[in-house]
């Protein structure tokens, strides 16, 4: 049995396709991956906007509260004042009145012109006192209206916080998922790249092996054609010094004396007799011709010896 060995570059061309069907399904595989990818990492973009938005109205509320509270402790500091001032004037209206026990009372009386007097003066002492005692009372309950509002204000400050702290960590677990996909992603797109690169190479290999093949090929017509030609060569040879007069087929068909006044559709009128002979590469006789065979045989017969190759 005859044994075939297998064409190197064949067995290449055949792996590098190979490779390269399976890389291509590899490469769809990872293109897919990668749109799931940037999909999830849009998703999780807009829940991060959200989140923001939801932090950045929360941080608003806060400052608008922390203005409020500020806006109540300038208050109450002034309310303080207020009341400091209006006892402050009180005791010094009851010190006047009291200094000396009822003697000041007496001295009220003694000191007026009259009863009518002593009596205004007794009563506009005591209006004083009361006046004072009444601001300070409306004073002291603003301030205590404006602690228990800020109070609520500080409750409300403590639960906005709160929020906020929890809208954060949801964007910090937000921002860390994004991360993760996104460095997913860069891997993937690198594997993609470098698997890209690898099947240009391998395309370029093929490319390359197919232009060797190719040239093979024609190395190989060429060959056979030159082997077929000295075959035939060989062949009629043999069959010349076995028969001398065997091909001489023109010798036979062939009355023309040597001359250079034959036109050209003599010599066409003779070159149609051969119709229907073979074609036989590098062929020179009857038996069989080649086109240039054909041309330098017919005209050989008139007188022309034309060379059959252009070398």
């Amino acid at each position: 049995d005859k044994v075939v060995n297998a064409d190197p570059l064949q067995d290449q061309l055949q792996q590098y396709n190979q490779s390269i069907g399976e890389d291509t399904s590899k490469l769809s595989t990872y293109e897919v991956q990668a749109d799931e990818l940037r999909l999830a990492i849009q998703e999780l973009d807009s829940k991060i906007e959200s989140a923001l938005y939801k932090q950045n109205a929360l941080e608003d509320e806060i400052n608008s509260i922390n203005n409020k509270i500020n806006e109540s402790n300038l208050k109450i500091e002034q309310y303080n004042k207020d009341i400091e001032d209006k006892e402050a004037k009180k005791n010094f209206f009851i010190r006047n009145m009291y200094k000396f026990g009822e003697l000041s009372y007496v001295d009220v009386i003694f000191k007026s012109d009259n009863v009518f007097d002593a009596t205004y003066n007794l009563y506009s002492y005591s209006a004083l006192v009361n006046a004072s005692k009444k601001n300070i009372e409306e004073l002291d309950k603003l301030k205590k209206d404006l602690i228990s509002e800020e109070e609520t204000l500080e409750t409300n400050k403590t639960e906005l916080e709160k929020d906020k702290t929890d809208v954060k960590a949801i964007v910090d677990e937000l921002t860390l998922m994004k991360n993760d996909q996104q460095n997913k992603l860069n891997e993937l797109n690198a594997v993609q790249a470098n698997l890209i690169y690898k099947m240009e190479n391998e395309k370029a290999a093929t490319e390359k092996i197919n232009t060797m093949l190719q040239e093979q090929k024609l190395q190989a017509e060429a060959q056979r054609q030159k082997q077929e030609e000295s075959s035939i060569q060989e062949e009629t040879s043999q069959n010349q010094q076995s028969d001398p007069n065997k091909d001489n087929y023109e010798e036979e068909t062939t009355n023309y004396p040597i001359s250079n006044d034959y036109t050209a559709e003599e010599v066409v009128a003779y070159a149609s007799q051969f119709q229907g002979v073979p074609y036989v590469w590098g062929g020179t006789t009857p038996r069989g011709f080649d086109c240039s065979g054909l041309v330098q045989y017919c005209y050989a017969q008139f007188g022309y010896y034309l060379p059959r190759v252009s070398q």
